[in-house]
């Protein structure tokens, strides 16, 4: 979409500012009446909300207007706006993800694999929950790094890599207590493990959206 450019780097605004910035880009891009300032308020503040990050606020107005394109409406609704919020949460994420270092993407594409196709252990199941054991993903992602002629991180990086997969709220982690292969720590990811795995493919190994996946 022409109203949001990945080039653009802003530093944190708050909702005043947020506000500016994207009443003046719908004033460009948009028709008069396509959005209201109500909606253009909700927009800012929910960025505001976020950290500030104009991008964010900018990738919100897109997704808004694409979906009341694709329901061939006269104006953005509200519902269209909260709505937006959500895909654009989802897009952040995999932003982050294409910016991480190549050996903490392997480390999250075992991840992905794992919980895509299954593993070699039965996977634990808390509730509606599926989690992996994370001496398998580490175990993958050894084999991966070799197998692309990268020498695998040590244990200690694999731990500060999975702690800020954490912290960036990619993947979610507990330990186990006595009888599940002793204490270990299980690992769910927490976005669709395809669509991870795509970013990844592109951005490590240059595949195609269409290109069969490593395995």
């Amino acid at each position: 979409s022409a109203l949001y450019e990945n080039e653009l780097v802003f530093s944190p605004y708050d909702a005043n500012e947020l506000y500016a910035i994207i009443k003046g880009r719908s004033a460009k891009g948009f028709k008069s009446g396509t959005i209201n300032d109500e909606i253009l308020h909700f927009i800012a503040a929910t960025a505001a909300r976020q950290g500030g990050d104009a991008r964010f606020s900018l990738k919100i107005l897109s997704s808004a207007a694409e979906i009341a394109d694709a329901a061939e409406g006269d104006a953005i609704t509200m519902k269209e706006a909260k709505d937006a919020v959500k895909i654009a949460e989802t897009d952040i994420v995999y932003d982050i993800i294409a910016s991480l270092p190549e050996q903490q993407k392997l480390v999250l594409y075992s991840i992905s694999l794992i919980s895509n196709t299954g593993g070699s252990y039965k996977k634990f199941i808390d509730g509606s929950d599926t989690y992996i054991f994370s001496g398998e993903v580490y175990n993958r992602y050894k084999s991966l790094a070799e197998s692309i002629h990268r020498i695998p991180k040590s244990d200690r990086w694999y731990r500060n890599y999975i702690q800020e997969l954490e912290m960036q709220g990619i993947i979610s982690t507990f330990e186990s207590g006595k009888g599940i292969r002793g204490h270990t720590k299980l690992i769910k990811l927490l976005y669709p493990a395809e669509k991870a795995q795509a970013v990844i493919e592109k951005s490590v190994f240059g595949l195609k959206q269409d290109d069969k996946g490593w395995q």
